[in-house]
């Protein structure tokens, strides 16, 4: 199962402009794998992992286009405007989704759930393989492009749970349709365009298959996708031949042999390459070295959040768009409010990495917070922790050691704020609660919240508890402000 994919078929209709409706989704995902089993079917899920640098252009730009949705829906929600009237198409899966849904079908529903190292198509198809499955379910045309053996691929849009139907996509016979060999699916996929080789870097291209004037702005998808087989007829079949005349195949569809690097970079992206989810042996003596491929391990194993792997391995932390008002300054950006939170965290993650020689790590971070916060990466430099921990594998590993356990208990709370009294933390805050009131006191001590939506927000902390799924369904979503959700959002988040 594609878990992206997974996600926003099952929050389906739940409201999200007011924050997830967290009870109602965990119902839903049990409900979905229960589905399956009660079919004799094993589901395995597979979660992204941090963007393949080759696409940060595409995530900048889509992250920019999902600001302009973000206002659309803020902008009338002040004007106004029923939640329920605001278009689906600006539907945004609400904070955390990802990282519950991951929490959920490992720890609740008791399935195999896997973290990709980057994007997990290319994990999903190379697990199809060598385990033989049954079939992929996701809602990605690369898997209709890559090699998946004679695993099915099912549609999770079409798919309805009473009667247990959806739609197959069949690669084979998509490739009979058009007349060229199954092989040949990425190269139609690269010059009809994506994430690396965008459908604007194509478009003249586009133009002269279908001869359309340049005036005339919509192409017709019906003429384009056979038009585009055409033109892949006429290239080898062999690899080897094919590789040798790319420079010319670039200057006829991206008009520089140059960019024969980006179609390698597109089409190698169509191929699985495998992944083992075993702990690698590390030849190298270093400590680092060991682990970060540790930590690899428990990422791949779904034992760690996404973005630890990610910042150990020297990659960028990421924050998107989420229901945000970068024209209002009322409320600080999710950026600037967690930077020292992040700081702190990166720190404790890279205490056991060698220094460079500018004597501090810096991290590299993309993080959206208005236009032109995504222009290049920003880096933040890590805060070494007051007092040195004693090594992640004694922090992940040692559960009864009641030393370890107050130090793991230290670091948390002191790096969510430094003003905070542990030992009180620990001793009159209710397990429950820790993470609501940590949240809360760190934002109160940026002195941007009322004293009331304070106190409402921990009372709603308090008592979702007592509230079944029957009850929160039954809540009115009615009235709603715009800074109520943009609140709502930030302490989500």
């Amino acid at each position: 199962v594609d878990g992206s994919s997974c996600i926003r078929h099952l929050y389906g209709d739940l409201e999200w402009i007011g924050g997830a409706q967290l009870k109602q989704y965990g119902e839903k995902a049990q409900h979905f794998v229960q589905a399956f089993a009660n079919l004799g079917v094993r589901l395995v899920f597979f979660f992204d992992g941090p963007t393949a640098e080759k696409k940060r252009k595409t995530w900048v730009e889509r992250r920019m286009s999902k600001l302009d949705s973000m206002y659309i829906v803020l902008d009338a929600i002040s004007n106004g405007t029923p939640t329920h009237v605001i278009p689906k198409k600006h539907f945004h899966l609400p904070p955390g989704m990802g990282q519950l849904s991951r929490v959920i079908f490992k720890t609740v529903c008791h399935c195999e759930v896997y973290q990709s190292l980057t994007e997990c198509d290319e994990e999903i198809a190379d697990y199809a393989r060598k385990n033989k499955v049954f079939a992929i379910l996701g809602q990605d045309s690369d898997y209709v492009i890559m090699d998946t053996g004679n695993t099915l691929y099912l549609s999770i849009e079409h798919l309805n749970l009473r009667n247990m139907t959806t739609r197959l996509y069949d690669r084979w016979e998509l490739a009979r349709s058009l007349r060229i060999h199954p092989s040949q699916l990425p190269l139609l996929a690269t010059f009809m365009g994506n994430d690396i080789i965008t459908s604007q870097d194509l478009r003249p291209f586009h133009l002269n298959v279908i001869r359309q004037p340049v005036y005339n702005r919509n192409i017709n998808f019906r003429i384009l996708v056979p038009s585009i087989a055409m033109f892949v007829r006429t290239l080898p079949l062999d690899e080897t031949q094919l590789f040798s005349i790319l420079p010319d195949i670039a200057i006829r569809t991206l008009g520089h042999p140059s960019r024969d690097r980006d179609i390698i970079t597109s089409l190698y992206s169509y191929k699985s390459h495998a992944i083992d989810h075993v702990r690698e042996d590390i030849d190298r003596n270093d400590h680092w070295s060991r682990l970060v491929a540790e930590a690899r391990y428990r990422h791949q194993t779904n034992e760690l959040p996404s973005m630890v792997y990610a910042i150990m391995s020297g990659l960028p932390f990421e924050s998107a768009t989420s229901v945000e008002d970068f024209r209002k300054n009322d409320l600080p950006t999710f950026a600037s409010a967690t930077q020292p939170i992040r700081e702190r965290i990166y720190g404790i993650l890279l205490q056991e990495k060698p220094l460079p020689e500018s004597g501090a790590h810096l991290v590299p971070e993309w993080c959206m917070a208005g236009p032109g916060s995504l222009d290049q990466a920003n880096y933040v430099h890590a805060m070494p922790p007051a007092s040195p921990h004693p090594g992640l594998l004694a922090l992940w590993n040692e559960d009864k050691d009641e030393r370890v356990v107050s130090v793991r208990w230290h670091l948390f709370v002191s790096s969510v704020s430094p003003n905070l009294d542990v030992s009180r933390v620990r001793s009159t805050v209710p397990s429950y609660l820790v993470i609501p009131t940590l949240i809360l006191f760190n934002i109160n001590e940026l002195n941007c919240l009322n004293e009331w939506e304070v106190n409402a927000m921990l009372a709603t902390a308090s008592c979702i508890r007592y509230y079944d799924v029957a009850m929160l369904a039954a809540l009115p979503s009615e009235p709603i402000t715009a800074r109520g959700v943009r609140v709502s959002n930030l302490i989500m988040r």
